[in-house]
This record gives structure tokens, sequence and C-alpha cells, in this order.
């Protein structure tokens, strides 16, 4: 647990659950300033895949991403950013 922590969030007032890849960008959509630098690609954390794929394709790639994705590197860098400019 120590190398691959769990992060749990919650969201003005719902459940706890835990925050995962494809999450976080769900998690960041209310807040223009995020979701600008998201669609802008500033966030290296949350870099978009550029290739087109077919349904299959998507959801393996998003199953990948879950898994192999930085989720301390999203908290530092994304859930901050949210936090600090769209409360």
């Amino acid at each position: 647990m120590r190398n691959n922590p769990s992060y749990l969030y919650t969201k003005k007032g719902s459940k706890l659950e835990e925050l995962t890849f494809a999450k976080a960008k769900i998690i960041i959509a209310d807040c223009s300033y995020a979701k600008a630098k998201l669609t802008s690609g500033s966030y290296a954390a949350l870099k978009n895949d550029e290739k087109k794929r077919s349904g299959l394709g998507k959801l393996i790639r998003s199953q990948i991403d879950d898994v192999m994705s930085n989720i301390p590197e999203i908290v530092e860098e994304v859930i901050t950013d949210y936090n600090e400019n769209c409360k």
C-alpha cells in the first residue's frame, strides 16, 4: 500500500469514491478553469490519447490508463489546481 496507495475523494457531500484516471476528468468538468487547461493539454497527468480507436480499443485503453496512471501526479497537478481555482 505504501508504493501504490488508494486515493479517495468526495465532491460536495457525495459518497467517498476511489480516484481513477477517468474519474479525474469527470471531477473537473464543472470548473471552466481546469477544463480549459485539460482541453489545451496543460495537464501532463491527463494527456489525451490522440489516436482514434474503435469501441473495444477505447475500452482497453481506458482500462490501461486507469491501471497505469500516476494518481499522485493527478492529485498534485490537477486536483490541487481545481481546489485552488474552482471552489
